[in-house]
């Protein structure tokens, strides 16, 4: 099997109906991170001059050898194992002879099938093979890890189809989506598509995050850069709330109660009932407090916004930023619903909520944002993994070793620095 460059148009056009396509082997990915990564390259993998796989390969020039990562993996039909292990082969030797040092992907290629909650399904699909066939190359599989345990892409997703209409979607949703939903409608938070010209506010609630998080935040020009290369396959959503119409909501809901209350006030019998709209009453009036004091009165504050992009018959949630839970709203879940209802329009067919931390124990760290995004019903999704090749195995020791003492200080500068701000604050 031969490896040549290949242009931007062969690539994206051999992915973009790929069964293991992703939006991040295309170039629109590549060209919107090149900032960050600097270079990167396309290539074929070809058997008698007919294309069978390709690879976008970002390289970074060190001390120690180049420095190789392909986001997840080469796209090739990976239940083939016969055309993986040439693809896998011819890897390896292309990137010996660029003097490699150090090459890394992951797959984006499902180990084991699960249930919606997650629990492994022991009669289901099981792909655990391909990890040898990858490993046969000489590759090094760096386990079936944690999702959050230094993994460069997510190991865990979850994934909707979303294929059949709004209604149908929504009625098989966790009624705790459906009814916060409700809520957000009667609390006047609206959702449109916008552009970026309102960018500042990905910015602004992504910056709320990494203060409270500890970690570095994107810049405008960062979301702005994935717009303008991604263009037409990028879906920017902004919610909106109308803090005065909510209050005079708020204020009906309030004379409502009141008047359930005069009315069956002398019924003993309707005691239970009092007691129920009191404490409802007293709900509203802490809740209408809340909205005056976070917001003040206004007829239009920007409370969230996500940026979503597509390729093909799948989206992918890139960026979700919203304001602190106030009043039991979500405006995630208005931008969630909206998108979903946006991307059905293009064609697409499953939506990636891109990321989860893979356990399904409640005490893990990151149960809320599992919980989360499983109440959508989409389907648990586990990939295979990690791989690496030392093809320079000393070189790449060190490579790795200074690139991950360096992560490391910066991660602990950033929050010695963000718990300083916190101080002075306080």
């Amino acid at each position: 099997m031969n490896v040549a460059s290949i242009d931007f148009a062969t690539n994206d056009t051999f992915v973009i109906d790929h069964p293991f396509g992703h939006h991040k082997k295309t170039t629109l990915w590549a060209l919107s991170q090149s900032e960050h990564f600097r270079n990167f390259t396309c290539v074929g993998f070809f058997k008698h001059d007919k294309l069978k796989a390709t690879a976008i390969i970002f390289y970074r020039n060190t001390l120690f050898g180049q420095w190789w990562y392909i986001p997840y993996g080469p796209c090739v039909d990976y239940v083939d194992p016969i055309l993986t292990k040439h693809v896998m082969d011819a890897l390896m030797v292309h990137a010996r002879s660029n003097q490699v040092a150090l090459l890394q992907f992951e797959t984006n290629v499902m180990r084991i099938e699960h249930d919606k909650k997650g629990n492994i399904l022991h009669k289901g699909v099981d792909q655990q093979w391909i990890t040898d066939v990858i490993r046969s190359s000489g590759f090094v599989h760096l386990g079936y890890r944690y999702g959050y345990a230094g993994n460069i892409q997510p190991r865990f997703t979850y994934i909707l189809d979303i294929r059949p209409d709004m209604d149908t979607l929504q009625n098989a949703m966790h009624k705790s989506i459906l009814a916060t939903h409700k809520k957000n409608q009667r609390r006047h938070i609206f959702v449109q598509v916008s552009d970026a010209s309102k960018l500042d506010v990905l910015e602004h609630y992504g910056k709320q995050l990494s203060d409270e998080n500890d970690f570095i935040a994107k810049k405008r020009d960062d979301f702005k850069r994935v717009m303008d290369v991604y263009h037409d396959h990028a879906v920017y959503i902004v919610a909106t709330m109308n803090v005065n119409q909510a209050i005079a909501t708020i204020d009906q809901e309030i004379k409502d109660a009141q008047n359930a209350i005069d009315k069956n006030i002398n019924n003993p019998k309707k005691q239970g009932f009092i007691n129920e709209m009191s404490s409802l009453i007293q709900s509203l009036q802490s809740e209408r407090a809340t909205y005056l004091d976070q917001f003040g009165a206004a007829d239009a504050v920007d409370v969230g916004a996500g940026l979503y992009v597509w390729y093909g018959d799948r989206s992918y949630d890139l960026y979700m930023y919203t304001i602190k839970k106030v009043g039991n709203l979500s405006p995630a879940i208005a931008i969630h619903l909206k998108a979903i209802e946006v991307l059905k329009t293009k064609g697409v067919v499953y939506h990636d909520f891109v990321g989860i931390s893979g356990s399904i124990d409640p005490e893990d760290p990151y149960y809320g944002l599992y919980d989360f995004k499983r109440k959508f019903g989409g389907d648990f999704i586990e990939y295979l993994g990690q791989f690496e090749a030392y093809v320079k195995p000393k070189q790449a020791k060190w490579l790795w070793n200074i690139h991950f003492a360096k992560r490391r200080l910066e991660r602990k500068l950033v929050r010695m620095y963000k718990q300083l701000k916190r101080k002075i604050k306080t």
